[in-house]
């Protein structure tokens, strides 16, 4: 069979369709002009092939294609049916699943290189709600340049519309006055050497990411006992970067104890047997977990709690047969 090739050092953007049955991919024609080509990996085809000024940003979760140029923001199920969302040029749009946000980068040499800003605005990450054109700037976390990635999905019973931007923690809300970050920091992280989970990205951050595959271990050469996973909910209002630790009413928490990515995993590494739980108001609540379950356990409180963070200390736990390394999954509050 003849191979098609699409792939030359000209290529500057690629994307998968959301059911990664085609690849569209930008050739770099000039300033001015790209070759937009759309590949369909089943049959081995090149199904779209046609040049444009606009840049390829994403392929949408609705099937479109997201594009820009120096007018604005577009949508576009081919290149004959293209919609403007947005009129003003934008970095490395993000588009939410439901088409209301548009989150994008705005690094500091745009404010005086691209056209439609006065020299005034700062950069950083902004969020821009398509429904009213509010512009929100997002809080530094941890890097001088963030750029949008992947928006998800992330309902709850207390926010069932809420929506997360991907970028090292979960932001929480839509609100354009102020957003509920959640974090998790540990007393250590297991860096992996030499094992069957070297390739695996063990970070605290892991047990709030809404992935049951992933996990963060405690970093000590023992099993862990004595070790800390605290999760925190920051507010930051709008255009601050200033932080404020939120009190919260929770009832219980959920937990994924162990390594669930896989049975092997789960079985081969410590799983926590015995944990205790601290809050800001000083309450304490010690609980010991089931072992032999890869899914969520619930930790009901006897009465709702006020707080602003919860301490989660490893008491004991049931040994791995191969690792002695303590991991957790995931930690949800409620």
């Amino acid at each position: 069979m003849s191979e098609t090739k699409i792939f030359d050092e000209n290529v500057d953007q690629i994307c998968f369709s959301p059911d990664e049955k085609q690849i569209a991919l930008q050739r770099k024609i000039s300033d001015s002009e790209n070759n937009l080509i759309i590949y369909d990996i089943k049959s081995n085809k090149i199904v779209l092939n046609k040049y444009t000024d606009m840049d390829l940003r994403c392929w949408h979760q609705s099937g479109e294609l997201l594009l820009t140029d120096n007018n604005g923001v577009y949508l576009a199920e081919s290149l004959d049916e293209i919609s403007r969302i947005y009129d003003k040029y934008l970095d490395d749009p993000v588009l939410s699943p439901d088409k209301r946000f548009l989150a994008y980068n705005l690094p500091g040499i745009f404010i005086h290189e691209k056209e439609g800003y006065n020299g005034t605005e700062d950069f950083g990450l902004f969020v821009i709600d398509l429904n009213n054109k509010k512009t929100m700037k997002m809080p530094l976390i941890g890097m001088l340049d963030q750029y949008p990635f992947q928006w998800i999905m992330k309902p709850q019973h207390y926010n069932p519309d809420g929506y997360s931007i991907y970028n090292t923690c979960v932001y929480e809300g839509a609100s354009m006055e102020e957003i509920f970050i959640t974090q998790a920091k540990s007393s250590s992280t297991l860096l992996v050497i030499g094992n069957s989970y070297e390739d695996d990205n063990i970070v605290v951050d892991n047990i709030i990411d809404k992935n049951v595959d992933t996990a963060w271990a405690e970093g000590k050469s023992d099993e862990g006992i004595g070790e800390v996973v605290k999760v925190v909910t920051y507010k930051y209002k709008k255009g601050s970067l200033e932080k404020y630790e939120v009190e919260k009413n929770l009832s219980g928490l959920r937990i994924i104890n162990g390594y669930s990515k896989s049975e092997e995993a789960y079985f081969e590494n410590n799983r926590v047997r015995k944990i205790k739980l601290e809050f800001s108001n000083g309450e304490c609540i010690e609980s010991e977990l089931n072992d032999n379950e890869l899914r969520f356990q619930t930790i009901e409180f006897e009465k709702p709690i006020s707080t602003r963070f919860v301490k989660i200390t490893i008491l004991d736990v049931y040994k791995g047969s191969k690792y002695n390394d303590t991991y957790i999954s995931e930690v949800e509050l409620f």
